[in-house]
């Protein structure tokens, strides 16, 4: 009974240990331990900000580099974070209603999904938001504007509610957006990216005079329902999957075929129809 009581008591120690929150009773300083009920986050221990325990007059902000397991915010209590320095986030970011992010000349890294009910917003040009992960997502119930926006080669990113890009937007890994979801922005597609098309055209989600797609990359159609293939594209490669049918309108811009592995068409699912055009 001892060793049982004990092993509980050690199992509660480290499972407490997964997260800290902000209690904002000593300064506004992210990196304070004081501030904190479980001492400052790091990459084993997840921030939780706007939770009960947020009994202070001081809100959080970061000011040197900074990392942690995961970040909530707002859960209870409306919280705003202030970035400065680059902040890693080695899981998922909540933003809760009524809170938000605000970001200056800053990074901010994340390894899982991104969901937004409340606010992120930034006041410098050069302020980024990486997707270092593997499965990854964007939701919530509000649309993100993003300034800078880089998708890892590791990442495969579902997009689940209509997303803004401002300024630079960089493709190595793959963008999967929901059927109806659009995507704002000049994405610039490196030669490991990929943009899938889910929904009824290649418009629906991207603004096609705004897409630049490098030498290796890929555009991949995959529907279980009928697809318009956008002709004004120089594909490297296109792909097509799922059950549905593709159909060419007019005569596309040609295939990038500047080296012997670019310029191919792969149909590894439903149909393809060219009708009287070519690509």
């Amino acid at each position: 009974m001892r060793i049982l009581l004990t092993l509980i008591g050690i199992a509660a120690f480290f499972a407490s240990g997964a997260q800290t929150s902000w209690k904002g009773t000593s300064s506004s300083s992210w990196s304070n331990s004081l501030n904190w009920t479980n001492g400052v986050p790091n990459s084993t221990k997840a921030a939780v900000l706007g939770d009960d325990a947020f009994s202070g007059p001081y809100q959080p902000a970061i000011s040197s580099r900074a990392t942690c397991a995961g970040l909530t915010i707002g859960e209870r209590r409306a919280t705003t974070l202030s970035i400065s320095k680059n902040l890693s986030v080695l899981g998922s970011v909540q933003i809760y209603a009524g809170s938000g992010i605000a970001s200056a000349k800053s990074t901010i890294s994340l390894t899982g999904n991104w969901t937004n009910n409340g606010t992120y917003s930034y006041s410098n040009n050069n302020a980024t938001v990486i997707f270092a992960g593997t499965a990854q997502a964007i939701g919530g119930g509000a649309s993100t504007t993003f300034r800078k926006l880089t998708v890892n080669a590791s990442s495969v990113l579902t997009v689940n509610t209509n997303t803004t890009v401002i300024n630079f937007f960089s493709v190595s890994g793959t963008v999967v957006p929901a059927a109806t979801v659009a995507i704002s922005g000049s994405p610039t597609v490196g030669a490991t990216g990929t943009l899938k098309v889910t929904g009824a055209s290649f418009g629906t989600h991207y603004t096609a005079n705004n897409v630049s797609l490098a030498g290796g990359s890929t555009v991949e159609y995959t529907s279980a329902g009928a697809q318009t293939v956008l002709a004004g594209l120089s594909y490297s490669t296109l792909r097509i999957t799922g059950s549905g049918t593709r159909t060419l309108t007019a005569n596309a811009s040609g295939l990038n075929a500047g080296s012997t592995a670019w310029g191919n068409v792969s149909v590894e699912g439903g149909t393809l129809d060219l009708q009287t055009f070519t690509l």
